[in-house]
């Protein structure tokens, strides 16, 4: 027979499920096997790591199929797969410069670590989404808004896959504009969306977001989507009393 205790976000970060388990070998064989936050970011360093040597590849082989000189651009010796795979690199690394806390707030997300690093085609997550989880995860674990966040971990994680990596000073903007509106309402379309982002991009990221991170339910097709947030998540709860 298996117990179990489920807690939600502590004042300092998330306390994840817990359970008492049964030490009968049935028992033992159906517990849920916990990952560690050293096998999480390893695995972001890891990914991120593969998408520079696939940046690296395409630029070579542009460089020597299109004859081009150490002037050209960046745009014209990476191209748009390149450039892609530098961006999914960029991204990835800042997430395994999350902070202990934060990582406790991701747990709670209960998203496969290595299937988000990769791309959506892959079934991973956009470079924008992965950019707004780290802010949802950071606002959380150090109870500040967006614009607010030390995200200097984050930027040392970057610029040890590469140094010219852009540092991240703050956190993603749709998830300051997304706190501010949960605060206010519960339910809201992809219309209302495209007017506070000023654009159907980012209406769309935050529309899918809530859908992939469990966050709320979202209905209807991409023009007309509608979204009901989850207000007993502790996600949400946390994003609320900042």
């Amino acid at each position: 027979m298996t117990t179990s205790k489920t807690a939600l976000i502590t004042v300092d970060a998330v306390t994840v499920e817990t359970s008492t388990v049964d030490t009968s070998a049935q028992n033992k064989q159906s517990k849920p096997k916990q990952v560690s936050d050293k096998s999480i970011i390893q695995g972001f360093i890891t990914q991120a790591s593969d998408f520079m040597l696939t940046r690296d590849s395409i630029e070579a082989s542009r460089i020597a199929e299109l004859k081009l000189t150490e002037d050209a651009s960046r745009k014209d010796k990476l191209g748009m797969n390149g450039m892609k795979a530098e961006c999914h690199a960029k991204a990835n690394a800042y997430l395994s410069g999350m902070t202990p806390a934060a990582l406790a707030v991701f747990k709670e997300l209960k998203i496969d670590a290595k299937q988000m690093a990769s791309t959506p085609e892959a079934g991973g997550m956009s470079r924008e989404h992965k950019r707004m989880t780290i802010t949802i995860c950071e606002s959380i674990a150090q109870k500040r808004l967006p614009a607010n966040l030390d995200l200097s971990k984050a930027t040392e994680a970057a610029k040890k896959i590469d140094p010219k990596f852009a540092a991240m000073t703050r956190g993603h903007n749709s998830i300051a504009l997304l706190i501010e509106t949960i605060k206010l309402k519960n339910h809201f379309s992809v219309n209302y969306w495209t007017q506070e982002c000023n654009g159907a991009t980012q209406a769309n990221y935050v529309m899918g977001l809530i859908a992939k991170l469990g966050l709320g339910k979202v209905t209807g097709s991409k023009e007309a989507r509608t979204a009901s947030i989850d207000t007993d998540h502790a996600i949400i709860e946390a994003l609320i009393n900042l």
